[in-house]
């Protein structure tokens, strides 16, 4: 006997038409990443090429160099000063040596009192500007005219999401490469292998240490502390940051080390028979003489 399911008929149907809107639901690719505040600066500087230069033009039609760079990062939240130089004293110290990266400002001129020309570095060894002699907001090669000029960087652009194991692989790099010099005897203007003496004074050693870990220091402490950043009160010290004290409380900055972590600190100091040692931050002594902290990355 055969058993007629009427309802079948209907099943049958039901199911093709299932099966066939399934091919028309939309398919969404997945969204792409927000773009970072840097990749974002770069976006808007591309956008504005082909723009004339004019002195003194503010835009949106035309830009004097300084006004580009102001556009640029106003463009992302980010307002800069009205010149080149004020633009230069804005934001954290590229040290020479260390590569800036896609958004810093790089600028040129003949010398720290003498700043003439800012771009925003693109990467891949590449800057845009507005720049007088190409008439036009351009994209160029920081090679020639632009390496023999070149003062340094600056970092406006506060990282999103900074890596912290990057900053721990440094900072520990750091710490072990100050390490291996314990012992080492100091003298006063001395400069280790520079001039044959293997010694140190203070800056010499931190120079030294920073040097041998790909970062280019000045050779003085004054020096030293104004290529790198000056914490405020607030902000806690971190491994590699550089610590600054008056020894003799004459008024002035005298001597510089590099903080290990724990309260501690590494530096070639005339104590204790006058080497490179480690002494406590919260020690009665170092406490009274200390000054203040910069940070180098």
């Amino acid at each position: 006997m055969h058993l007629r399911n009427r309802k079948y008929p209907f099943v049958v149907a039901l199911t093709l038409m299932l099966f066939a809107a399934s091919f028309l639901i939309p398919v969404h690719a997945p969204s792409a990443a927000p773009l970072s505040k840097a990749d974002q600066v770069v976006q808007v500087a591309k956008s504005l090429l082909g723009k004339p230069y004019k002195a003194g033009a503010t835009g949106p039609s035309a830009f004097d160099n300084w006004a580009f760079t102001k556009e640029v990062f106003s463009r992302v939240g980010i307002l800069l000063n009205d010149s080149v130089a004020a633009q230069a004293k804005q934001g954290i110290l590229i040290p020479k040596g260390v590569s800036p990266k896609p958004g810093d400002l790089v600028f040129f001129g003949y010398g720290p009192s003498r700043v003439i020309h800012v771009g925003i570095y693109m990467g891949n060894n590449q800057l845009i500007d507005a720049y007088k002699y190409s008439g036009k907001v351009a994209v160029h090669d920081a090679t020639g005219i632009y390496k023999k000029y070149y003062l340094g960087a600056k970092r406006v652009i506060q990282e999103e999401n900074p890596s912290s194991d990057s900053r721990a692989q440094m900072a520990a790099r750091v710490v072990e490469d100050a390490k291996k010099y314990l012992g080492v005897d100091y003298k006063l203007g001395a400069d280790y292998d520079k001039d044959g003496s293997y010694k140190f004074d203070c800056s010499s050693f931190t120079q030294k240490v920073f040097a041998d870990v790909g970062i280019k220091l000045p050779r003085t402490a004054t020096q030293q502390r104004n290529a790198t950043r000056l914490l405020s009160s607030g902000e806690t010290l971190q491994i590699g940051d550089l610590v600054f004290f008056d020894t003799d409380l004459s008024g002035g900055m005298n001597h510089v080390g590099i903080y290990i972590g724990n309260q501690e600190f590494i530096h070639a100091s005339t104590a204790n028979g006058g080497k490179v040692q480690i002494s406590g931050l919260d020690r009665p002594y170092w406490k009274k003489v200390y000054l203040y902290a910069t940070r180098v990355f």
